[in-house]
Formats: structure tokens, sequence, C-alpha cells
């Protein structure tokens, strides 16, 4: 407990309770209360008196008016200024609003005669009721005050009247056409919206973005999406998601769709996400929402329940034979489209109201955006990473100008985090989840790396000789006080030490081969062990009140920590000796602390900014002014221009170890997640997935194929890699991508000039492919080439072919000739000896009789020749041959 000067705002006690955590306060004093009148004593107001900086005032019950002697409180109408109006076919009923906590039955009643009330709304602002005469056909108004009727159109059937006050258009389902149709009160027209929709039911609008809502199906029913200007309906919830639903309602206050799911009040959002379950209501036929309430018609009855309610908690009587309920406030029925009531006024970050709107405006260290949202460009080097544990928010300090930058993160209650700096990668804690998450500088990427279970992970820290992280745990008892380290890229986990007094910070020295770490709980220390929680000592166990936050100069190969209740901060070697106090901070609450070269940075519940000092002479350095809008700041990194202390046994293919490589003052010890042993090898753990390595294509070079590792690898002869040259273990014992396509067949080129190779060429390395040329070309030399080792052909492809040039054209014209030429020639020849050998012939026939073996006929119209065989062409040779001899001489 603190106690403050109210004038001057400095500390002037505080006092600790070790029993107990105090939560509230008051104050007891025995002096005297100054007496005061009440002024309304004398005012004798009917109703209400109210006291205002002008003096008392009348004010008068909702429902009433205040009289003339603004005194006396006149009844207004039959109707409360708010509350729940009822239908039966003949009357409204209203229930005052505070029915909806209370046991009142009473209700004021209006009959509407020689009308049958089908469906019903309420212009809340007019006074006015809207309903539906099913007698008539027809479309009316209710003046409550003047309690006047009138008809404003004709309608064939009608369910689910509604009222959009902001664009004075009234809305109903018209179940004759399965039609959506629309009366604008403005023009005095109807309109059609739908047509041919599925059965479609309970009608409802949103009135500050023109959108209709309803039930379309019969027994497999969605919800569905539209517009007053007709956009196409959009399916929101599939009947897959829905059992039977019923009694749609837009709530313009939690801007949700809520309706009636069997026995459920359940609900999502406008775009049909997130849908939630909430009351149940047996038997209910219609339900509502108003503010903080559930209300529902069952019977007639009214019944109500709170939203934190799983049943209803308030019972009413009501009109017999109920057909329809509405709310009536003319507080919900506004136009708040521009105001920051509707979706945060569409504003990135922050909404301001102001008379004619609202303003947008970004968190510290965000800059506002022409599209209203709130972005920052992250610094990339040089900063100081913290977290504002009071606003869910994590900041960027910069280093050198104190230039504030808030991360675009929305996050809850983050006690540690912590920033690695190899891979650009933030860690943070969530005190409400019990998780550790992960994510970028931009916010990108958000997700979920580990859950702590009972406990929370309070502080975090990098081991970059394996990437691991570990982090203290605070549980509801010591027993589940703990710290643990997860396994980088298999998300494994390792409990190292048990039963700590509420731990706090956390620091590694991998090259030592050390951790060390706070409890700030009944016992307060400072401990150390190897990094696989082996040889637990403390270090520093007196004149230590909160040791909040720890760091190492890695140089100097000391301690430094921040004593929250002495508020002091200290150093000492690694042993815990040599102890000094370096600096003082009275009433600051000094909290988490980081080295960077000559100086510290901490963060201090009550100072709202990053001290710095220097760690020789303690004296504070102008850095960073104060930011009152920083609420609380917790844990702390930084990210500079340096080298990260990490283990050579490690470093390298994680020690050789197939899970977990610890870092000791030795060397390093290989570990398993919890409940897991080492093999008798030592760096093997029993179940451990292997991933495959005698493969077709690669070898693999000096691999270790445990999850969480990865592999280099090189083409065997005759390939080359296609995508990379290393592959990692994934936790199920593959690798994260393809093996079979790592490498591919190293081929020589197929496209050359003038040049095509034979279709049964595979151009492998070691082949041998013959190839010709295209016409025009002629080879140079072989036509043969070998595929070498890298690729390539064993000759210049470019010299392969060369143009013929025009005299080889013209010699290869005249050796045609020439050819053409002599076999004409031949052909001559052989036609003279035909010749000569026919014509000897027949001289020799000539010197025979002949008619000697010869058959004469006596008849003129034909001859046979035995000699001719036949073959008229013979004879007419021959008869050619010597004219003047006549072959029918007797």
């Amino acid at each position: 407990m603190f106690a403050v000067n109210v004038v001057s705002g400095s500390m002037v006690y505080s006092r600790t309770f070790l029993s107990a955590q105090p939560f509230a306060i008051t104050v007891y004093d025995t002096e005297s209360l100054e007496s005061l009148t009440d002024p309304c004593l004398t005012l004798n107001c009917q109703h209400i008196c109210v006291n205002e900086r002008s003096g008392p005032k009348c004010i008068c019950y909702e429902g009433f008016i205040l009289g003339s002697n603004n005194i006396t409180c006149i009844d207004k109408s039959w109707i409360f200024e708010r509350g729940f109006i009822v239908s039966n076919g003949s009357m409204f009923a209203m229930h005052e609003v505070h029915s909806a906590s209370s046991d009142a039955n009473k209700y004021n009643y209006r009959r509407i005669p020689n009308n049958i009330i089908e469906t019903f709304a309420v212009d809340a602002i007019s006074d006015i009721i809207y309903f539906v005469d099913s007698s008539s056909g027809s479309l009316k108004k209710h003046d409550i005050i003047s309690r006047k009727t009138s008809t404003i159109a004709s309608v064939s059937s009608a369910r689910d009247l509604k009222f959009d006050w902001i664009a004075k258009i009234l809305g109903w389902i018209e179940p004759s056409t399965s039609s959506i149709r629309s009366f604008s009160l403005n023009s005095q027209t109807s309109a059609m919206i739908y047509t041919s929709q599925y059965q479609p039911a309970s009608l409802t609008i949103d009135p500050h973005n023109g959108a209709l809502y309803w039930i379309t199906g019969l027994s497999d029913r969605s919800i569905v999406r539209g517009s007053w200007t007709r956009d196409t309906p959009t399916v929101l919830i599939s009947a897959a998601n829905l059992n039977n639903p019923r009694s749609l309602q837009y709530d313009v206050t939690s801007h949700r769709l809520y309706w009636l799911d069997q026995t459920l009040i359940k609900s999502s959002k406008t775009n049909g996400s997130d849908i939630k379950s909430h009351i149940i209501t047996n038997g209910a036929t219609r339900a509502f929402v108003y503010k903080d309430f559930f209300g529902w018609i069952n019977g007639d009855k009214l019944f109500f329940g709170r939203k934190t309610d799983i049943s209803a908690t308030y019972e009413l009587n009501t009109l017999k034979t109920l057909k329809d309920v509405a709310v009536f406030d003319s507080s919900l029925e506004k136009d708040k489209r521009g105001t920051c009531q509707i979706l945060n006024g569409g504003c990135g970050e922050l909404c301001v109201p102001e008379e004619n709107g609202r303003r947008c405006e970004c968190d510290i260290g965000l800059q506002l955006q022409p599209d209203q949202s709130c972005d920052s460009d992250v610094l990339t080097t040089g900063f100081i990473i913290v977290s504002d544990y009071t606003h869910g928010r994590i900041i960027q300090i910069d280093l050198h100008t104190g230039r504030v930058v808030k991360v675009p993160l929305s996050i809850n209650k983050p006690p540690g985090i912590a920033f690695d700096k190899s891979t650009r990668t933030l860690f943070f804690s969530d005190l409400s989840t019990n998780t550790i998450m992960t994510t970028s500088l931009h916010g990108t990427n958000k997700t979920l790396f580990y859950t702590t279970g009972f406990a929370y992970a309070d502080r975090l820290a990098i081991d970059y000789s394996t990437g691991n992280l570990y982090y203290t745990a605070v549980g509801p008892t010591t027993s589940q006080s703990y710290i643990g380290v997860v396994h980088r890229s298999t998300s494994l986990h390792k409990t190292l030490i048990y039963n700590l007094h509420s731990p706090r910070d956390i620091a590694l020295y991998p090259s030592k081969g050390y951790m060390f770490w706070t409890e700030f709980g009944i016992i307060t220390e400072i401990g150390r062990t190897n990094m696989d929680g082996t040889s637990k000592i403390y270090i520093a166990t007196t004149q230590i009140g909160w040791p909040n936050g720890l760091t190492i100069d890695f140089t100097s190969n000391r301690l430094y920590w921040t004593d929250g209740k002495r508020n002091r901060i200290e150093s000492s070697n690694l042993n815990g000796g040599n102890r000094r106090v370096i600096s003082t901070d009275n009433d600051a609450h000094l909290m988490s602390i980081v080295s960077h070269g000559q100086y510290l940075f901490y963060t201090a519940w009550n100072r709202q900014r990053i001290t710095k000092i220097n760690k020789l002479t303690g004296l504070k350095v102008v850095f960073m002014s104060n930011h009152p809008e920083l609420g609380r700041l917790d844990s702390l990194d930084i990210y500079a221009d340096e080298i990260q202390d990490v283990s050579l046994s490690c470093l390298s293919k994680n020690g050789f170890c197939s899970t977990f490589c610890f870092p000791t003052p030795t060397g390093r010890t290989c570990g398993c997640q919890d409940n897991v042993n080492l093999q008798a090898d030592q760096v093997t753990c029993h179940g451990v997935s292997r991933c495959p390595t005698l493969l077709q294509k690669l070898n693999f070079l000096d691999c270790l194929p445990f999850p969480g590792h990865s592999c280099s690898f090189v083409c065997k002869t005759g390939y080359q890699s296609a995508i990379n040259t290393s592959v990692f273990c994934g936790s199920s014992g593959q690798w994260n991508l393809p093996t079979d396509t790592l490498c591919e067949a190293i081929l020589c080129p197929v496209s050359m000039n003038s040049v095509v190779l034979s279709p049964n060429c595979s151009r492998r390395i070691r082949d041998s492919c013959s190839f010709s040329c295209i016409d025009g070309y002629r080879p140079t030399t072989s036509t043969t080439l070998v595929c070498t080792a890298d690729g390539t052909w064993n000759r210049d492809t470019n010299t392969l072919c060369s143009r013929t040039t025009p005299e080889e054209q013209t010699g290869n014209s005249a050796y045609v000739y020439a050819g053409l030429s002599a076999a004409g020639v031949v052909v001559l020849l052989v036609t003279v000896v035909i010749g000569i050998y026919c014509l000897k012939k027949r001289r020799d026939n000539s010197t025979r009789n002949p008619y000697e073996g010869h058959h004469i006929s006596n008849e003129s119209s034909g001859y046979t020749t035995f000699g001719n065989g036949g073959y008229d062409d013979y004879s007419t040779i021959e008869d050619i041959g010597d004219p003047n001899i006549n072959k029918y001489q007797n």
C-alpha cells in the first residue's frame, strides 16, 4: 500500500502485506464531517428530485411528463418511455423495461378494435406502431399519443414486419409469393425487393448498413443476407451449421445476429462467423435481445435472463395467445453512422467522439493512414522492445533517440518477451491464456508456439546455439512453478528445474553452459545451474528484496539485477561474489533490465519510460522522456549490432544430439522431452523418428536425420540440384520436400542451330548421339556427339553444320544434267541394238519359203500365222520392213 501527497504527488510512505494481497482501500478519520443541507427538502417534487449545479430540479418517472408547475407529473400515455410491446390478434400490451430485472407483472395495454393484428413494428422516436391488419389486407399506422389508427398501404399477406428508422422503410415477408417487399414512408410507395425466395422467414434489418437478413428453406434452413439495394442474396450460415433456426434478430447494441436454434439462443457476427451458444429457452416461439438481457415468448408468458445466465431468471404474465414482440426504446433508434458507436467509427485504433461526428487517432507509436487505420514503420535495427502489460501492447524504443514505435499487434497481458535476432522473430507470453506466441515485428504470422498449462510464462530467453526457448513458469503453487525449455523446431518440451518460489527473470550464458534465474516468492534469491538443469546452486540469498530483472555482461563476466523492493541495481560475478550496488531509483519499483555496451537499460512499474544508466558510474543518461500514455512496463529485450553468445559444442549440428543439446561448462549434454530417456549412445532419444537417408539421386553430408534438424546434400553423378541444397526433417520423420524432386538428371541441350538430334538420343551424360543438318546445311565433320559430365556436348554445336555455297549448289545441278545425258545415251544404244537384231532376223526369214509351216486360210476376212504367234505387231513390222513382198501370194 502506498500513500501519496495529493498536492506534490510525491510518495509519503509504503506498507507491505506479507500475509495477504490488498485489493481495496478506504479512509477512516475521526474528524467531524461538515454538515450539509439537502436543497431538495423544500422543493416537494412528486416523483424525483435531483441536484444540479444550477440547483434542485424535479423529474418524472418513465411514461410521465413534468407538469406546468415543474413539480407534479402527468401520465404521458399508456406506454412507458422504454419497454417491451407484445401483441395478440386484437391488442397491444407494454411491459416497462425494468420488468426484465424484477418480479413486477404490471403492464399497460391498448385494444385496436375491428383489426386482426398479424405482425407489427415500432418507431420509438415518433411513438408510432406500424402493423398489418390481416382482416382488411392493410398496412396501418397507430399513433400512440393520439391513439388514432390509419391505413397507409394495401398488402396481400405479411409476416415479420420490420422498421428501418434511418431509411424510413418498412419491410416484410409476403408468404403468398415467397418474396420480400417494402414500403417507403418518405415516398409513400411500395416495392418488391426480392422474389422467388425459398420459404423466407424471420426478416430482420441492420439500419446502419441497409442490410437485410432472413432465414430461408423448409427442412434445411440457412441464414441469408441481402440489402435494400437488391444485392445478390448471400448465404451467411449454411444449414449444416444450423438446427431449425427461427426468430432471427439483428441487435444494434452488439452488432450481432441472434436466433432461436431448437432450445438455445445462438448468435454470430454479421458475416456469419463466430457462432456462439447462449441461454436455454425451452418452448420459446419468439426471442429478442435488449442490451444485457435475452427475452422470449413461451405461451402467455415473457421470460428474461441476463446474457451471463444459462436459463431464465425472471418470468412475467402477459397477454393470451401472443403473436409478436418488439423492443421499444428510442435510444436504440439513433443514426449513429459516422460516430464511434458503430464499428468504432471505422477507426483502426482510437475513436474520439466530436460534436458533429468522430475523429480517428492512433495509439502511441502509430501513424494514422488514409483509410483511418493505424500503422507504423517498425524499427529494424538498434532498438529496445518492451511489453506494456497494462494496455496489452508491445512497443519499440529507438536505441539512439528514445523514439517510441508501437508494434502493430493486438495482445492481452504480455508479461514476457524475447526477440530472436537471427530470425527476427518475436516471442511473447500471454498471462490470460497461459501461452507463448510468435509473430513478426509487423504483427503478421501470429502463431501459437507453446501452451504452459497451469502456470504462465513470466520471462523468456533464447539460446542462440540451438534456437531453443527457455522460460520461467509461475504456477498456483511452488510445486507448479518451474523453468522449462521448448525445442524451437519441434515444440517438444523439457522441464529443467522444479519447485521454485515464483521464478521471474532468466538469463543464459551458453558459452559457459550456465543458466541464471531469480525467485521473488516467500524466499527471494538468485540461482544458477548448468543449462541442462544440473548442478543447481543459489549464488545470492541475502539482502535481496524482489529480484525482478537479470542480465549478463558477457565482456566483464558479471551479473546485474534489479531489486524492486529496495529499488536498486546490483552486480556480482558469476558466482555471486564481489557484489556491489550500482544505482538506486527511489519509489520506482524496478523491473526488467538489459545490458548493452557500457550502459544498462531498465523498466520500472512506477516509471512510464525506460531508464538508461552508465554501468560503471551508476549515473543516469538522458535517453527517453516520460510517456503518461504508457502503462506498466514489464519485460524488455534489445536488438543491436552485437555478436550473440553461443556454445560451440551445440552450435554445429545440434551437438549431434537427436533432440535437445544443452550447453554445459564442460561442453554439452543431450536431452529428451519430458518422460523420454536417452538411448545407450547418450545422443539419441528413445522412439525418435528418423528421416530416410538412402536415396537414389542424392547423398547427405554428415546428416543427423532427426526431427527439427536440417541436412545438406549433394546430387549424385549425372544429377544436379533442382531446388536448394538442404532439407528439414519434420516431426513425423519425413523431409519437408519430396526428395525425388531435389535433384534432376543433367541433360545436354536439345536445341542447337541447324542441328537435328536423332529421335533415340537421351542426352544423358556419356551418351553418344547422332545428328543431321537441316535443309540448306551440310555436316562439317563426323555426325556423332557425346554428352560430357557438365551437361555440354563434346564439340562446338555452332560449327557442326555449315550452309552450302552457290558453287556447291551449281555443281550439284551439273551432276544431275550429266547423269540425265548419260542415261539418254544408254537408252539410245539399247534401241539401236534391238533394231539391228530385228533387221537381221527378218533377213534370215526372207531366205526361206515364206509359206513353209504355215496354214493359209481361204477366208479373206482374217488370217492366222504360226510364225508370228498371233502378235499382229510383228506382222506389221515385217510388212513395214519389206513392202514389195505380198504375203498373200499363192
